[in-house]
């Protein structure tokens, strides 16, 4: 059967080329198509080749000197699969992407070893064996075939632990614990690959900062199969927080980069900071942290510590607030008398600011002074807070063009909506054939009874129109 891919383009006649006629060159036969008759037509390579791309039928497209080399993908004639005792035909080629009677680009074939050996690990069968051959004629079309010897369906048996030191079993149960890995479950790649990133995240969790985990292997068991993992655990870090009196060590270690990053000289000046920030933005502006370490490599220990000079917690002592919005004005002003936490008011703040944008008024302004008292450790506030005007939209007009706005106007003016508009004119010049075409934004503001109204114009400039042309014909079998 032949199936035709009809692609019709618009075509407005200019000359791209003084070729006269174009050869073609190709590793395998090409379909019936009309190639060349485009090409007299229209002298535009370009085209050609955007439309060749399209059929997805090549691996290679390029044009040098009057020829047009085209390397066409092998088309899969038959799919054979044999020794799938556990899954249907259908499911295998699902997994490796295949279709009988379409192309397949030979870039690819090297993924299917992969895909299908990965499914069957996934499913039980850790010692599958998959092979692949083909046969081509000199037309590109292939046989495929693909061998499955799958093994025995297999069970976890035991999880074996090589690791860089010696393991004490209190420690080694917690490992199995949190690997997830139970003995008698079904055997299934990714989930003991996750059980990898499970140990390591234990492992940083118990400050193993440095470690490092690795699957090593499977091992035929009886019935079962042992699975194998090596354990570089590297240094044990070891964690000291003195002069903490208002947050907890487990407060404290969140703050830290150790985890993600390991431990340098870099991190621990990082995790400073951080626990500096964190005591400032909860009203300690004095606060100075000390970090030290000590290394034992003797036993592959290290120390880190972490000297918190807290010094009093600053209270705000007044507070202005500048604002036309009375409830915002009440929240603000109870926070007289409470620790200053200058975080938390910005943060009040920017939501406000985003809730007054959402609904029109898009020139909120905000400001925070403040007076540090170090003596009497107290903080003086000045707040200033305005929405200003409400922009609303009244009017969007498009000329040129038979488009509606799907706004109920009069609405409250959203830029982004109004962009999000301009590119579906856009869209619809292209889709009536106006491909030269543009459209710009015309607007106008007015302010009125508190107001700033918003008109939207859109100006639209057609240019020339195309035409439908020609078929695009490219047949495959």
């Amino acid at each position: 059967m032949v199936r035709v891919f009809l692609l019709l383009f618009l075509l407005f006649l200019t000359a791209f080329s003084e070729e006269k006629d174009i050869k073609i060159i190709s590793n395998y036969p090409l379909p019936k198509n009309n190639i060349k008759e485009i090409y007299q037509k229209t002298k535009d390579i370009n085209l050609i080749v955007d439309y060749l791309k399209k059929t997805g039928d090549f691996e290679k497209i390029y044009y040098k000197d009057g020829k047009l080399f085209l390397k066409r993908k092998l088309r899969l004639k038959k799919i054979t699969v044999t020794g799938n005792r556990s899954f249907w035909k259908r499911e295998i080629l699902a997994i490796t992407g295949l279709v009988e009677s379409y192309p397949v680009d030979t870039r690819i074939l090297h993924n299917i070893y992969t895909r299908l050996k990965k499914f069957y690990m996934d499913n039980g069968f850790p010692f599958v064996d998959v092979y692949i051959d083909a046969k081509v004629d000199p037309k590109g079309e292939a046989d495929l075939f693909l061998k499955i010897n799958e093994g025995k369906k297999t069970r976890i048996g035991k999880v074996i632990i090589h690791s860089s030191k010696k393991i004490e079993k209190n420690l080694y149960d917690k490992i199995i614990k949190a690997s997830g890995i139970k003995k008698g479950d079904l055997f299934r790649l990714s989930e003991i690959t996750n059980s990898v990133d499970k140990i390591q995240t234990f492992l940083q969790d118990k400050n193993y900062f440095d470690s490092f985990v690795n699957l090593i292997s499977f091992i035929p068991s009886g019935k079962n199969v042992d699975v194998v993992i090596f354990i570089d655990f590297g240094k044990e870090y070891r964690l000291h927080f003195t002069g903490n009196k208002t947050f907890s060590k487990k407060q404290l270690e969140k703050l830290l980069t150790l985890k993600e990053n390991g431990f340098n000289y870099y991190q621990l000046v990082e995790s400073t900071q951080n626990i500096e920030n964190f005591y400032r933005d909860n009203g300690f502006l004095d606060v100075v942290v000390i970090p030290n370490f000590a290394e034992d490599y003797k036993n592959m220990k290290t120390d880190i510590f972490f000297t918190i000079f807290e010094g009093k917690r600053y209270i705000i002592k007044e507070i202005v607030v500048e604002t036309d919005l009375n409830l915002l004005k009440e929240k603000l002003e109870k926070l007289k008398g409470s620790y200053f936490k200058e975080k938390q008011i910005k943060e009040i703040l920017q939501k406000k600011s985003e809730e007054l944008y959402s609904k029109g008024f898009l020139n909120v302004s905000y400001s925070i002074d403040k007076k540090i008292d170090k003596k009497e450790k107290t903080v003086a506030l000045s707040i200033k807070f305005f929405k200003g005007q409400k922009f609303v939209l009244r009017s969007v007009n498009v000329n040129k063009l038979k488009i509606e706005y799907s706004g109920d106007l009069p609405e409250d003016y959203s830029p982004e909506k109004i962009l999000s508009f301009l590119d579906s004119v856009k869209k619809k010049l292209k889709d009536e054939g106006y491909f030269d075409g543009d459209a710009y934004l015309d607007v106008e503001f007015t302010r009125m009874k508190g107001y700033i109204f918003v008109d939207i114009n859109i100006k639209v400039k057609t240019r020339k129109r195309y035409r439908n042309g020609l078929t695009f014909i490219y047949g495959t079998r």
